[in-house]
C-alpha cells in the first residue's frame, strides 16, 4: 500500500458498510485519525483506517474501495494455515493473496511480532529448506523475499508512528550477511511497541555500524545474523559492537538461526533472542528515558 493513500469519510463508510454521517461523526470524535485539506474536507489515511478497523473489530464489506485485496477484513485464520498460505502464495508470485492473509491476521488483532515469528518466519524457513534442496529455483526464492519485504513495509505503515520522544533503537546485519527480512521485521515490531526503531539494512561494515551507534546514541542496538562466513570474524565484529554499545550504556541484542551454543559462548551481548517475541520480553527489563 502506498503511504500517501487517503480516503474520504464516504469512501470508508462504503468500504465498511456504514453511513457517511456516522463516519463523519466518528472522525470528529477522534475515533479515526483524520486531517483536513486546505479546503476543509476530511481525509483519512489508509493506515489510520486499518488501525480503526483493527481496534474496533470492524469487518470490511468492500475492501476494493480501499485498494485492498478481495477478502480482506474477514476473520484471520490460524498461524499454521496462514504460514502455508503465504509460502504457497509467494512461491507462486501471488502477492495479493499473501497480502490478504497478512492483513487479515493484523486486522484480527495479531501483533506484528506474532505474525512475523509464527507466520512469516515459519513460511520462509520452509522456503529456505526447499531452495536448499533444489525444489525452489533461485529466482523464485528471491521473488518470495521481495514480496515479503513489501508485506513487512505494509505493516510498518499500519502501526502507529512512534512519538518523537520515544526511545531509539537501531540495527542491521554485518558484512557478507544479505538477509534483509529479519532486521526489517525487528524494526516494525519495535515500532509497534512504541520505539523509534530504524533498520540500517544489510551488509554493514562493522566500523560504520559503530559510527551509527555513536551518532544515533540509541537505547538499543540489534544485530541480526543470517549468514556466517567466518566464526572468528563474527566474534571479532560482535566484540567491537558490544564495546560501542557499552560506551554509551546501550543494550546490545543479537539473534539469528545461525547461532549454536558454542558460538554464543564466544560473544558478548546484553541478550540473545531466539525470536522477536523474546526481544519484546527483553524490552520489558530495560529502563529507558
Amino acid at each position: 500500500m502506498a503511504t500517501e493513500q487517503e480516503f474520504t469519510p464516504r469512501q470508508l463508510a462504503r468500504a465498511v458498510g456504514a453511513s457517511e454521517a456516522s463516519m463523519k461523526r466518528w472522525c470528529d470524535k477522534g475515533m479515526i485519525e483524520t486531517h483536513r485539506t486546505d479546503g476543509g474536507h476530511r481525509r483519512i489515511p489508509l493506515q489510520a483506517a486499518l488501525r480503526y478497523l483493527r481496534d474496533r473489530g470492524k469487518p470490511i464489506a468492500q475492501p476494493e474501495i480501499l485498494g485492498l485485496p478481495t477478502g480482506t477484513g474477514t476473520s484471520g485464520r490460524g498461524m499454521a494455515w496462514s504460514a502455508t498460505q503465504i509460502r504457497e502464495a509467494t512461491e507462486a508470485g501471488d502477492e495479493e493473496r499473501a497480502r490478504r492473509v497478512t492483513l487479515n491476521l493484523y486486522l484480527s488483532g495479531k501483533s506484528c511480532s506474532e505474525i512475523f515469528d509464527e507466520c512469516l518466519a515459519v513460511a520462509f524457513h520452509e522456503i529456505g529448506m526447499r531452495w536448499s534442496s533444489g525444489e525452489t529455483a533461485i529466482f523464485e526464492e528471491r521473488r518470495c523475499c521481495e514480496i515479503a519485504i513489501r508485506l513487512i513495509h505494509e505493516l510498518r505503515g499500519a502501526v502507529p508512528q512512534p512519538p518523537e520522544e520515544a526511545p531509539v533503537a537501531i540495527g542491521g546485519t554485518l558484512s557478507d550477511d544479505p538477509y534483509s527480512l529479519p532486521t526489517a521485521m525487528v524494526e516494525v515490531a519495535l515500532r509497534e511497541r512504541g520505539w523509534n526503531a530504524r533498520s540500517y539494512g544489510v551488509n554493514l561494515p562493522v566500523d560504520t555500524f559503530c559510527d551509527a551507534i555513536d551518532m544515533a546514541q540509541p537505547s538499543l542496538v540489534w544485530l541480526s545474523v543470517g549468514a556466517l562466513p567466518k566464526r572468528e570474524t563474527l566474534v571479532e565484529e560482535c566484540t567491537k559492537l558490544y564495546a560501542a554499545t557499552d560506551r554509551i550504556g546501550c543494550a546490545f541484542v543479537v539473534g539469528g538461526r545461525i547461532f549454536d551454543d558454542e558460538l554464543r559462548k564466544q560473544l558478548q551481548y546484553s541478550a540473545y533472542c531466539d525470536n522477536i517475541q523474546h526481544l519484546e520480553s527483553f524490552l520489558k527489563t530495560l529502563r529507558v528515558s
